[in-house]
């Protein structure tokens, strides 16, 4: 992807998190044994900002330099 700017966080590319899906089944059993825990609206927000990547890590503050 030699068009894209580079992401941010001290990786060469993007990471994919996606499940093929011949892997589906196995991991939705898998998931469907893990603990439950509750969480509040704040956090579910915060969960989804790591998905959408504003809160991925960084390698240093992000400002003019970078």
């Amino acid at each position: 992807m030699p068009d894209l700017i580079p992401p941010h966080g001290g990786l060469a590319e993007p990471v994919s998190c996606t499940v093929a899906p011949d892997e589906e089944a196995t991991f939705r059993a898998v998931a469907a044994r893990l603990p439950k825990v509750p969480i509040s609206d704040a956090d579910l927000s915060t969960v989804y900002r790591f998905g959408d990547g504003a809160l991925s890590p960084l390698t240093r503050p992000m400002d003019d330099n970078t």
